[in-house]
């Protein structure tokens, strides 16, 4: 299994920031859906936060549609899916509090 890290700075974050990061690693941690990225550890190296992830091959539905769709999407069906997909995320946010 291939990973993405992100690194965060943490020096460009005001210390009330912190706790909303805080608050975003526990919601990742915790999530299981399948439009819901995953998440699998996470680890602090002197000012930077070191965020562990499964590698997404093709990038985001933003990196998919930049690259591809630069007029914006003209097809209503691949629009109505990515909506789709995007709002079952969104459903499994709201059932999860």
């Amino acid at each position: 299994m291939q990973v993405a890290i992100k690194i965060v700075n943490m020096e460009l974050f005001q210390d009330g920031n912190m706790d909303d990061i805080r608050k975003e690693i526990n919601i990742m941690s915790s999530c299981k859906h399948k439009n819901v990225i995953s998440y699998f550890v996470s680890f602090m190296d002197e000012s930077d936060l070191w965020l562990v992830m499964p590698l997404l091959g093709a990038g985001s539905v933003y990196d998919i549609l930049k690259l591809n769709a630069k007029e914006g999407i003209k097809d209503e069906v691949l629009i109505a899916t990515i909506l789709k997909e995007v709002l079952q995320g969104l459903t499994y946010f709201h059932q999860m509090g």
